[in-house]
């Protein structure tokens, strides 16, 4: 208990002294007993946004941190901000890629993630298909995304890619890097008929490789 409440204490520390450096003068800190997961997930449905620090890799508290996370993007109804854990980040949401799929998933955080949209400089949303047979299904779901962030006075360049699935994660990182983007917009999904703690391929591979902010939507 002891050293429960000393992790708390400089928990607390840290987060106002990180808002006061950045000139944040209206915030609550909260701490509540109980199970840590449902806590998480309850706070976070009754913000605008969650934002939650990629699990650092090799830390003691990493399994722990993965699973929070989990449990918040999958639960909560929110959007979630996850943001790496190296680097720095000048800008946030200026230059955005959506990582595009026919989803509930990814309409939601394409939704979402709107008000960003609205003030970002450049947006592209990349589509990735397994293989090179676009069908008409694939060219109307594109043509539809566009015009969906059109009536929202988002201009988008929306592209279609063939890449077999078990490298789509990959993709995504590379064309982030391609365009410069500071955030990328995508849906978080889980695998079907297991746990909902059970990440998708390539919603895991950005949740353990991201290389800047990534806001998921489920």
């Amino acid at each position: 208990m002891r050293e429960t409440a000393d992790a708390q204490r400089v928990a607390e520390e840290r987060f106002r002294t990180t808002a006061a450096k950045f000139g944040v003068t209206s915030l609550d800190w909260r701490a509540p007993a109980g199970d840590p997961m449902a806590a998480a997930v309850l706070h976070a449905r009754y913000a605008d946004l969650a934002v939650i620090g990629q699990p650092e890799r090799d830390e003691s508290t990493e399994a722990f941190s993965a699973e929070l996370a989990k449990a918040v993007v999958m639960s909560c109804g929110r959007p979630v901000l996850f943001v790496p854990y190296v680097g720095e980040y000048n800008t946030v949401g200026e230059r955005v890629l959506i990582a595009w799929k026919d989803s509930r998933e990814s309409a939601r955080a394409v939704a979402d993630a709107l008000p960003l949209l609205k003030d970002a400089k450049k947006v592209f949303a990349v589509a990735i298909t397994p293989d090179d047979d676009e069908n008409l299904h694939d060219v109307l779901a594109d043509q539809q995304v566009a015009a969906f962030l059109r009536r929202h006075e988002v201009n988008a360049t929306v592209r279609r890619l063939a890449v077999p699935d078990v490298n789509a994660g990959e993709l995504l990182l590379s064309q982030a890097a391609d365009v410069s983007a500071d955030l990328i917009v995508m849906g978080a999904y889980s695998r079907p008929r297991v746990s909902a703690f059970m990440w998708g391929g390539v919603t895991q591979v950005m949740l353990s490789s991201m290389t800047v902010p990534v806001l998921m939507s489920h």
